[in-house]
């Protein structure tokens, strides 16, 4: 991933802690502190990923469990 993927993964949960904030100005001038002495970008940003929202159930397995035999067609 790279700075922009995980910052648009926080904007995909609706909030960016402030801690991920303030470090994103750094990660940022140690990408152009980098450009600047010809240096290697580091390819992996070190801010955080958000955490993954709660898998639900699947709603396949909802609808088996509200249909009675009364619903089935032939």
């Amino acid at each position: 991933m790279n700075l922009a993927d995980d910052l648009q993964a926080w904007l995909a949960q609706g909030v960016v802690p402030p801690e991920v904030l303030a470090q994103v100005p750094r990660e940022l001038r140690e990408i152009a502190d980098a450009l600047e002495t010809r240096a290697p970008v580091p390819p992996m940003p070190a801010i955080p990923r958000p955490p993954h929202p709660p898998r639900r159930a699947s709603s396949r397995q909802g609808n088996r469990e509200r249909q009675s035999d009364d619903e089935i067609p032939f």
